[in-house]
């Protein structure tokens, strides 16, 4: 595999996301709060616009840049969300937490809530236990991989 960095950074995205909320809201949902984690300044310095600075876990776009930007694939053709379907979703995103509308003249600017404490590396605590477990798995595989002389046994 090539060790070079992967361009444009990453998100983290908790387990925990699966007791939440938005993990029981549609596909539709879950797919437009993905594009938004992955959209969200993760810069610490604020960037400035006409009248507001963009923060650290906030999104500056629209609702037709939404809408092309959750595009898919299905019996070969291109498939996108309505502009109105994309304000529906935005609304129930923010009825149940994962982000909020801010209001300003500019376009939709969005707010991801707690994206501080999801996207902070240091606030997720290692498994050392469950890593010692792997390892020892991935050890064992390989001893006996070895003593069987590469054969399937």
């Amino acid at each position: 595999m090539n060790n070079s960095p992967i361009p444009d950074g990453y998100i983290l995205f908790a387990r925990a996301v699966l007791q939440s909320r938005l993990w029981m809201c549609g596909p539709d949902e879950l797919r437009v709060a993905m594009w938004l984690l992955l959209k969200a300044r993760n810069s610490r310095e604020p960037k400035k616009f006409p009248g507001f600075d963009q923060k650290r876990g906030e999104v500056v776009t629209s609702l037709a840049d939404i809408s092309s930007g959750t595009e898919w694939f299905e019996n070969r053709k291109v498939r996108s969300y309505s502009r109105q379907k994309i304000a529906r979703i935005l609304k129930q995103l923010d009825e149940i937490g994962f982000c909020r509308l801010i209001s300003d003249t500019f376009g939709t600017h969005l707010s991801i809530c707690n994206y501080e404490a999801y996207q902070t590396p240091a606030n997720y605590k290692s498994d050392i236990f469950g890593t010692t477990m792997e390892q020892q798995w991935n050890n064992s595989g390989t001893t006996m991989d070895t003593n069987n002389n590469g054969k399937n046994v």
